[in-house]
């Protein structure tokens, strides 16, 4: 499909309308400027959300990110305060703050539907190269048939109504500062293994094939 390229640098709020321009599926950030603003949302009905390398996204508030008919693709080294996303395929999202960021509600603007916590219809990655770690909002659940948190700080992941069916991770508490320790609480059995991030392949961006995460972690 087609992608609708979005460079935007903008002090207030950003919201990308939903449908795209006839002929285009997909969103995808693109430029060195990337998108900065205090609240985005970014919304594709009919195929994934994007981003091309370097295209980094900084928002001091909220981003909100749905993928109608696709996968939420977002690897760069991106600066959130809150993240709430919905896809129906898989989830990789990447943070390079040292502030961490809190799993959250995006409000519904425009053409934007409301989005409350994180959902992915396949596996999810979260991963951070910051020292702070990432916690939720009360409400805001995670959602996936697996889930995969990577990176060097760690994660405090304790809503009750938090719903995987796989757990793995890898490359916690690496820098100093950070501890890496994860609290996670799942609403149901839970699984600790080996996850197939084979769905989530962006070209030249590190994860592709039959890239796994290893398990067992300490819960």
């Amino acid at each position: 499909a087609a992608a609708g390229n979005l460079v935007v640098a903008n002090i207030g709020d950003v919201t990308v309308p939903s449908p795209l321009p006839q002929g285009e599926q997909d969103l995808k950030v693109t430029g060195v400027a990337g998108i900065t603003a205090n609240n985005a949302r970014l919304q594709a009905t009919g195929g994934s959300v994007l981003q091309e390398a370097g295209a980094r996204i900084t928002a001091a508030g909220v981003l909100g990110v749905r993928a109608g008919n696709g996968n939420i693709l977002l690897p760069e080294a991106n600066r959130v305060a809150t993240l709430a996303a919905s896809a129906t395929g898989n989830v990789w999202f990447r943070e390079a703050s040292d502030d961490g960021y809190a799993v959250g509600r995006a409000l519904g603007v425009g053409n934007f539907t409301e989005t409350l916590g994180l959902f992915a219809g396949g596996a999810m990655l979260l991963d951070t190269t910051g020292t702070t770690a990432v916690t939720q909002a009360a409400g805001s659940n995670i959602s996936a048939g697996s889930l995969v948190l990577r990176g060097n700080a760690g994660y405090a992941l304790t809503n009750a109504g938090n719903a995987v069916g796989a757990l793995a991770a890898d490359g916690l508490g690496s820098p100093a500062g950070s501890d890496g320790t994860i609290q996670y609480v799942n609403s149901s059995s839970l699984s600790l293994q080996r996850v197939d991030l084979s769905g989530l392949t962006v070209s030249g961006l590190g994860i592709a094939g039959s890239e796994t995460i290893t398990a067992p972690i300490a819960v």
